[in-house]
């Protein structure tokens, strides 16, 4: 056995194993993140290696009379007595914090990060795999919501029930034509004009009614369904807007794309973007493409390869809800970003919360000094317009301007706008 013992030796000593601890064990789920990326990128015999330390270092973790298995791939169980939830929570962190650990293989360094899920039985439940279901259940909400570890609940299990209602359905959206972009402008702050659009998926459902995309992308994204939704953004949006081209309403604006980290990762994606640019005539120096941090979790000499390559095609790239994850000025120097999107969560509260406040200001400052554009979400009310433009920032996006709109009330947008006047001058907007 690559990894030690498997799921075959859980079942043949767990009988024999929760008596002594008095039927009152946890259960962890563990699961690596994108390790498929390193078995693509570097070989099956070097990620086999990786687990094998890993599976030792796991061990090493663990108490004698902790039960440790690999799943498969790069899943792991632990089957450990439970005592209370203050020890199983501090064992967690501690596991966390060994997987997080640098790995070296073949003078190559490699950085882990997994998910981890936990269930723990009853005083006289002993029912192993629908402890195991628990505990795969809350893996996947830890993934979902991008945090390292989550605790089985019934209202986990509610949760879960709606996503695979939407999962089911989301088979169905494209053929019955129930998807469609929507698009919201991006306004400058030295002359007021229009200067791009971001495209937004919106799913109208004849029963759920409208799914929030904060919903069924990331059930896009672990049922393989995500290229899909990716494709069908990029074709319909560059179709939509070569239609508002052709009207030739104003100069081209651009268009910024949100980009799943699963479709950057995808070897097809290069070429299927390029392939579109050419069969719409859409220049890619018009289209921003919208990464999240979440990139940063990934291998990030793999993702800074991949975004030089756009770069070198001609897309430009956007940092997206700046501020939320797990970027650094380190990783902003390395990878090609044109642009930072501040989220609208510190938008909102700018002109109340002194620390929101404080926070758009040091955002706007690391902007100015890497010579990267700065654009402000969530832009609802005149004064975050007029203090925002005061401490340097270039672009709004938000209600205060327009809400999100189809193709056709997006040209009666364009053909009606107004430039914002900012000034006591008027000064031409740029491309």
């Amino acid at each position: 056995m690559l990894t030690g013992p498997n799921r075959y030796y859980l079942e043949k000593h767990f009988a024999n194993w929760h008596p002594r601890n008095n039927d009152r064990y946890s259960v962890i789920f563990l699961d690596m993140n994108n390790f498929k990326n390193i078995n693509d990128n570097y070989g099956h015999t070097i990620g086999d290696k990786i687990l094998v330390q890993l599976a030792q270092r796991l061990q090493s973790a663990c108490a004698d009379e902790a039960l440790v298995v690999r799943q498969g791939g790069d899943e792991f169980i632990f089957i450990k007595p439970y005592t209370n939830n203050h020890e199983l929570r501090a064992f967690i962190i501690f596991l966390i914090k060994s997987i997080k650990e640098k790995i070296y293989v073949d003078s190559l360094e490699f950085y882990l990060n997994g998910c981890i899920g936990v269930s723990i039985s009853g005083r006289h439940d002993s029912a192993l795999e629908e402890l195991l279901r628990q505990a795969d259940l809350a893996m996947y909400e830890a993934k979902r919501s991008h945090t390292d570890f989550t605790f089985y609940s019934e209202q986990l299990q509610q949760i879960s029930n709606e996503r695979s209602d939407i999962e089911e359905a989301l088979h169905y959206a494209f053929t019955d034509n129930q998807m469609y972009m929507e698009y919201q402008p991006q306004i400058s702050s030295e002359c007021g004009r229009i200067v791009g659009v971001e495209a937004l998926i919106r799913w109208a459902h004849p029963t759920m009614g409208m799914v929030s995309p904060e919903k069924f992308i990331p059930i896009a994204e672990s049922s393989g369904l995500i290229n899909t939704v990716g494709d069908f953004v990029i074709d319909t949006t560059f179709r939509e807007v070569l239609e508002i081209y052709n009207l030739d309403i104003q100069q081209p604006i651009r268009i910024s794309i949100n980009i799943s980290v699963r479709q950057l990762l995808t070897k097809r994606f290069r070429s299927f973007l390029n392939s579109k640019s050419r069969k719409y005539g859409i220049r890619p120096s018009n289209v921003v493409l919208e990464i999240t941090e979440n990139v940063f979790i990934e291998d990030l000499d793999l993702i800074q390869n991949l975004l030089q390559e756009l770069k070198y095609d001609g897309y430009q790239i956007s940092l997206d809800d700046f501020g939320t994850g797990y970027s650094s000025l380190s990783v902003l120097q390395k990878l090609p970003i044109d642009e930072i999107k501040v989220d609208k969560g510190f938008v909102h509260d700018i002109l109340s919360s002194n620390q929101d406040n404080a926070l758009i200001l040091g955002i706007i400052g690391i902007g100015q000094n890497l010579n990267i554009p700065i654009l402000a979400e969530g832009v609802e009310e005149l004064e975050q317009v007029i203090l925002l433009k005061k401490y340097g920032c270039d672009l709004f996006q938000g209600y205060y301007f327009s809400k999100s709109v189809n193709k056709d009330r997006l040209i009666d947008y364009l053909n009606n706008y107004t430039p914002f006047e900012l000034h006591t001058h008027n000064e031409i907007c740029s491309q």
